[in-house]
């Protein structure tokens, strides 16, 4: 049993629960609007990142390679980096 120095105003079990529900629908996102990724470059390859920090694009090593992340062409089989 835990024991806090303070009494808690609200139940650490509802705490949980609306923290879990919230980091769910952020991950339930389907698909990210072009207008939230920032593309990440350098002079051989490049990222599109979400806001949140999601790599959902990206090339690697060359701008012409096939992509590693692809999650914003296709989320079920594109794979991310968060």
């Amino acid at each position: 049993m835990r024991k806090f120095l303070f009494k808690p105003s609200f139940p650490l079990e509802a705490i949980k629960q609306i923290f879990i529900s919230k980091m769910l629908d952020v991950l339930m996102i389907d698909y990210f609007p072009i207008e939230n990724h920032l593309p990440i470059l350098n002079n051989r390859s490049g990222a599109l990142i979400t806001n949140n920090g999601k790599i959902d694009f990206a090339c690697f090593p060359n701008f012409d390679s096939p992509p590693v992340f692809f999650s914003i062409l296709d989320k079920s089989k594109g794979g991310f980096l968060t």
